[in-house]
């Protein structure tokens, strides 16, 4: 069983969109429940070092999500989006949103796609659309490849218990 040692963030300069990758020794069945699931979500999503809050999280088509975030200033930012499709084991496609930018409306398109390497590998792809390439890398310089390896390690963590 063979899984990525870290997240790669694949971003070509000038660009509007970015790929994150990870493969997980663990069944695509199984990797879909972690995203789409709460329950899981909060098992490793969560850090005692990034306190995040999963205040709403309706995996379906024409769902939504809602997570609090630590702000710079010790106040909480909150990060929401609409599910538009969840396509059980294959993908979901939804939007990203934060709340409080200066600028409202800077609505990032997401699409997770769970693929089965093997029946216990499964690479997830999530393909990210920004409203403009400053934004994109405004968000990639934010911190999002060390909280990324972390949250990805926990999931590894609890994929294993899981299997």
């Amino acid at each position: 069983m063979q899984t990525s040692p870290r997240t790669q963030i694949l971003a070509e300069p000038g660009r509007l969109d970015f790929f994150i990758q990870r493969t997980f020794a663990a069944p695509r069945a199984l990797v879909f429940r972690a995203f789409t699931e709460k329950r899981l979500l909060e098992q490793w999503m969560l850090h005692p070092d990034f306190p995040m809050t999963i205040e709403q999280a309706e995996y379906r088509s024409g769902g939504a999500y809602r997570f609090l975030l630590p702000g710079p200033d010790g106040s909480r930012v909150a990060m929401f989006g609409v599910i538009h499709e969840v396509c059980a084991p294959e993908r979901i496609i939804q939007t990203s949103e934060y709340a409080g930018l200066p600028e409202k409306g800077l609505v990032a398109l997401q699409k997770y796609v769970f693929e089965s390497l093997s029946e216990h590998n499964t690479r997830v792809t999530i393909h990210t659309l920004c409203p403009s390439a400053d934004y994109r890398d405004g968000m990639i310089a934010a911190g999002m490849e060390p909280a990324l390896n972390q949250q990805h390690q926990q999931l590894d963590i609890l994929l294993a218990n899981q299997s």
